[in-house]
């Protein structure tokens, strides 16, 4: 998590507050990864939760529920649509974005355990 370290340090630095006592209300997780096959492909067998709405909305499906939020989406397009420069190793048709959102604080605290869940939970510093 030294990214996060990083970003907790220069956010309070630009600042010039202890961003890092700020309460997390909201946390995402995501992660890319390239496919064999089209997203579509892959949507009916891995996108699929009981106590999850599913709601599907441009070139993104998500499975939401009040407190939590799963999204698959191709990174690709989203990349090119944006004209953001995609670097070499991940530039393939086929690259997805999966990302499980945090959407209340609640839902964050009685996953990490923590009554008051801060940023300077997320620093590697505190491990």
């Amino acid at each position: 998590m030294k990214d996060a370290t990083y970003a907790v340090e220069s956010i309070s630095d630009l600042l010039r507050v202890p961003f890092g006592e700020s309460t997390l209300t909201r946390l995402d997780f995501g992660s890319n990864f390239v496919m064999n096959h089209d997203l579509s492909l892959y949507q009916n067998c891995i996108l699929s939760a009981s106590r999850l709405k599913r709601v599907d909305r441009d070139d993104t499906v998500y499975l939401v529920n009040g407190q939590q939020q799963l999204a698959f989406y191709n990174k690709y397009k989203e990349a090119k649509d944006k004209s953001i420069i995609i670097p070499e190793e991940y530039n393939f048709e086929t690259l997805y974005r999966y990302e499980f959102r945090f959407l209340k604080g609640r839902k964050i605290k009685s996953s990490l355990h923590c009554e008051n869940p801060t940023v300077s939970l997320l620093d590697d510093s505190n491990s």
